[in-house]
């Protein structure tokens, strides 16, 4: 079995940029990583109304509000010129700064609204000789029917959010975008609403046998809420019985496509902490860009895409959102917590949303579920080579 020491050690070795941002040993072995994420926000609209998600006009008010800016989300369209300038934009971000490996994440609203944007943009970087940039299209895919996926035509990552949808309709949805050799992998992201607390289990099976991720998110609203948390505890342990029974009726289990949090950072992953508060940059339907994380949809670094490239890249450095056990605002239990080495403090985002602020004074409001959990996944290690972690 995997030994609390050799995950231990295998965290510090992930830490493979320095402050400065630059690749520290072993980056040979992470050299196909991204550097950085451009998180594209280019239209509000959707083709649904989720609970509790930012694209809502109301949840969109309630966060400008509280931010005291109540025109933070007042364009809901970037229009063509905007998004010409963007182009331009991170063409020098690119040529100037040698990113290396970068990934181009599209949200919203709906990204598949942007479609002919996005391919504009892939058509950009190869004219460009940007190369090494891949796409990842957060999605529920109800355009689907609509679009013209040759276009495309760029290394893609689908994250497809299945929320509401029979396990028909997403078959359907998925083998329509099996058929490009372009999309290597597809993800099935499950939102633990109310709506879906039943529907998780026959989702994780389908994804199983069918050969895709799956992530299940927690409502990142509800770390005061204990009946949901009490809720989601037993989500993903119906999630991870599925999961063992699978594995004795010998469906191959890798772990890599089995991930229940994309917020847990697991033991042996290069995962998403070590760029969180340094290596995200968001670009909004307005030009303004943000940075620290890519759910803090209301960070504002103070400048736009016509700003000096050094002072963007100097603004990203937002190190309140920085996850790891070595930040300042890691709670001091955190640093000889047994599960220390997969949760790194859990995400400061989830410290904001809950009491406001990301301090040491407080643990991260998920921190017992993690607790609870995450023996189920180190079991399901058992030291083999083919369980690893995303």
């Amino acid at each position: 079995m995997t030994t609390y020491d050799e995950i231990v050690r295998d965290r510090d070795a992930t830490y493979i940029y320095n402050e400065d941002g630059r690749l520290m040993s072993p980056a040979k072995k992470y050299r196909n990583f991204p550097l950085f994420w451009v998180n594209f926000f280019m239209n509000w609209d959707c083709t649904r109304k989720c609970p509790d998600c930012w694209a809502t006009t109301e949840m969109r008010n309630k966060i400008g509000l509280k931010c005291n800016n109540p025109d933070m989300f007042k364009v809901n369209r970037m229009d063509d010129k905007t998004f010409n300038r963007m182009l331009t934009f991170l063409s020098d971000l690119y040529h100037t700064h040698n990113w290396g490996y970068s990934a181009y994440v599209f949200l919203g609203g709906e990204p598949l609204i942007e479609y002919d944007r996005i391919v504009k943009l892939a058509e950009y970087n190869k004219k460009n000789n940007m190369k090494n940039i891949w796409i990842a299209l957060q999605s529920n895919f109800d355009l689907i029917d609509d679009i013209d996926f040759t276009k495309l035509n760029t290394p893609t990552l689908v994250d497809f959010n299945v929320n509401t949808l029979p396990i028909e309709e997403i078959d359907r949805r998925c083998r329509i975008l099996k058929e490009f050799n372009f999309i290597y992998d597809i993800e099935l992201h499950m939102t633990c609403f109310e709506e879906n607390f039943d529907r998780i289990p026959a989702i994780t099976e389908y994804a199983i046998k069918n050969g895709f991720r799956t992530v299940v998110y927690r409502n990142q609203f509800k770390g005061n809420d204990q009946k949901y948390k009490e809720y989601y505890k037993k989500v993903l342990h119906n999630y991870f019985d599925v999961i063992e029974r699978l594995k004795k009726e010998c469906y191959f289990i890798n772990v890599r496509k089995n991930l229940f949090d994309s917020y847990f950072a697991t033991p042996t992953n290069i995962g998403l902490f070590h760029i969180c508060g340094r290596r995200h940059l968001n670009i909004y339907p307005d030009g303004e860009l943000g940075g620290g994380c890519v759910r803090a949809i209301e960070t504002r670094i103070g400048y736009n895409i016509e700003s000096q490239l050094k002072d963007v890249l100097e603004g990203i450095k937002m190190y309140d959102f920085l996850h790891a056990l070595k930040s300042d605002n890691t709670h001091h239990e955190c640093k000889t917590c047994p599960v220390r080495f997969t949760c790194h403090g859990g995400c400061p985002y989830d410290k904001m949303l809950t009491y406001g602020k990301n301090t040491s004074e407080n643990k991260n409001p998920w921190c017992e579920v993690y607790k609870e959990i995450f023996p189920r996944l180190l079991k399901l290690l058992e030291g083999k080579n083919d369980m690893c972690i995303r």
